[in-house]
């Protein structure tokens, strides 16, 4: 599973680097999307398909169309919802979002979420089309009038890098916080390579010619709040990297890298314990809530998020085994090869998607009420750990996790901590229970929301779930008045 749109109110400020946030307008949120899209048709039009002519045509805030994953969609009327802003989505005006998509927004259900604007499927070339506009940048005119050489710099992101020592590379945010968990550093090739992806920031690339890859074994020193220093064991790694002479680029298309199957561990009827070892020279922390792609070259890349806490916060992160708990389904696109991965095979996996810093999120929150249907359970795992690691007086932790029969549980994927001061309580809700089954029983409803003793001016929601499940937890959620700036959904 991995993270929807998520619905967290911005107040109007800067971003790490400049960019503008959004604060959504009241009654502008994914909840009351769903309420205003379900069951109605809000297009401009329905054609039978649509050319590379036509859709160039629909470009400009009264009339904005986007070609996505082969379908075009009016989402004129959607835009004041989009959570990225208006600007944000408009660079894909008349174009092609596919790139965009998958960059920000690869988790999300866009085929249910707009089907209330689908035009019809699009016919013809995409290489007719126009490039989706640059980033929206605010603050700094480099990038917008590039300077001389026509390159990007790290300035231009509000970054910096310099050598402290022969050993080490630091990696410095000018403009925002920085930690081991907003970088990728790839040395499994004969370059240096960092990726910083400050939360809510775009990611950005750095590469460096010169490194000598025969002694490529490096550790990671956070400097909060602003700074990461990369240590190489061995100064001869950087021994002819020029610090100045480094190549900046946005990130803009996914890198995929070679897991290795360490272990595969069946836990139910359907569900496998996947893990995946890194080749050497890679560290990659998924922070929490974000999630990669799995690709197989039997199929397209799907989503997918880690359970090793270890690896979202960096706690002792040197290169670590990534631990993924999957649901098989018989008649997947994905799924049923995984189903037949046995140790020693390779997997190629993405480097992390997502934008929101959720850990401090969760930390600023009293109660947290997790709503999780199925394998929706997976990107909850990881914050019910961080709630137990973050644990402080006057904390309630409260998980409901819907599935069908007793033979989908998996108690141990969230059995009862010991931990002293941590308040969390879990109950397990199932819609089709045999006749021994003694607890709760049926789907998501208003009286099982309104029972635990929250207060609901100090909590946050995590729903996670199956497209079903997800659109009505929000409309009960809804009527039961939750403001949608502190519901947080994953698809």
């Amino acid at each position: 599973m991995s993270l929807s749109v998520p619905e967290v109110k911005l107040t109007t400020a800067k971003t790490e680097y400049g960019r503008n946030k959004v604060a959504l307008s009241p009654g502008k949120g994914l909840m009351d999307w769903i309420k205003i899209s379900t069951n109605r048709f809000i297009a401009s039009q329905k054609l039978p398909y649509v050319t590379p002519e036509e859709l160039m045509k629909h470009n400009t805030e009264d009339d904005c169309w986007i070609l996505l994953k082969g379908s075009v969609y009016d989402v004129t009327k959607y835009l004041e919802y989009h959570p990225g802003g208006i600007p944000e989505l408009m660079r894909a005006a008349g174009t092609e979002a596919d790139k965009l998509f998958d960059q920000y927004h690869a988790w999300v259900n866009y085929s249910s979420m707009l089907k209330a604007c689908l035009v019809g499927p699009f016919r013809g070339s995409t290489s007719k089309l126009p490039r989706p506009k640059n980033p929206i940048f605010d603050t700094n005119p480099a990038l917008n009038v590039k300077n001389a050489s026509g390159s990007l710099t790290l300035d231009d992101f509000g970054l910096c890098a310099s050598k402290p020592d022969n050993k080490t590379v630091r990696i410095r945010s000018s403009v925002g916080n920085l930690g081991a968990q907003n970088v990728v550093v790839d040395v499994t090739a004969k370059v240096l390579r960092i990726v910083v992806r400050r939360f809510d920031s775009e990611a950005v690339c750095i590469t460096w010619d010169g490194f000598d890859w025969s002694n490529r074994n490096f550790s990671l020193k956070p400097i909060p709040p602003k700074s990461v220093d990369i240590v190489f064991a061995n100064e001869k790694a950087l021994e002819e990297v020029r610090i100045l002479s480094n190549k900046v680029t946005k990130y803009e298309e996914q890198v995929f890298h070679p897991y290795v199957v360490e272990k595969v561990e069946k836990l139910t009827h359907n569900t496998i314990l996947f893990d995946l070892k890194p080749p050497p020279g890679l560290h990659l922390a998924i922070p929490l809530g974000h999630y990669l792609l799995f690709r197989l070259p039997s199929g397209l890349p799907k989503p997918f998020t880690p359970i090793t806490y270890q690896n979202a916060v960096c706690e002792g992160f040197s290169g670590d085994n990534l631990r993924f708990f999957i649901k098989i389904y018989p008649g997947g696109e994905l799924t049923p090869a995984l189903a037949k991965l046995n140790k020693g095979d390779t997997i190629e996996l993405s480097e992390p998607i997502g934008r929101k810093d959720i850990g401090s999120l969760i930390e600023k929150h009293d109660h947290v009420l997790i709503l999780a249907a199925g394998t929706g359970i997976t990107p909850m795992i990881n914050i019910i750990e961080h709630r137990r690691r973050t644990k402080k007086e006057g904390q309630k932790t409260i998980l409901y996790w819907f599935n069908r029969k007793e033979e989908d549980i998996c108690e141990q994927l969230v059995e009862k901590d010991g931990s002293i001061n941590f308040n969390f309580d879990y109950l397990h809700i199932l819609s089709d229970a045999s006749s021994n089954w003694k607890g709760q029983q049926g789907r998501i409803r208003a009286e099982i929301l309104e029972k635990p003793n929250l207060n609901w001016d100090k909590t946050l929601v995590f729903v996670c779930g199956p497209i079903g499940f997800n659109n009505a937890t929000l409309n009960i959620l809804a009527k039961l008045k939750i403001p949608s700036d502190r519901v947080i959904v994953f698809q």
